[in-house]
């Protein structure tokens, strides 16, 4: 292990991994003021430590099609007056 690493095997990763849904009003690449993308990237990040994520948000202006390559975000949130 080198000096500054501070990996923990997979084992210990798994067991300290916990579930975790973020509510928020909208989600990349919708966003509107750059606190979407913060949130993806605090999500991203969670992500990558093996935490399991699940993003709740509007379905505001999201095309029909959807985004594909999106997983674990549902859109399911409706906006009202926003």
């Amino acid at each position: 292990m080198a000096s500054g690493d501070f990996s923990l095997p997979a084992f210990i990763i798994n067991f300290l991994s916990v579930k975790i849904l973020i509510l928020t009003a909208l989600y990349p690449p919708l966003g509107a003021n750059g606190q979407d993308d913060r949130c993806r990237q605090v999500v991203d990040a969670l992500s990558k430590r093996g935490h399991q994520l699940q993003v709740l948000t509007s379905n505001y202006r999201v095309p029909t099609m959807g985004f594909p390559g999106q997983k674990g975000v549902y859109r399911k949130l409706q906006l009202h007056d926003f």
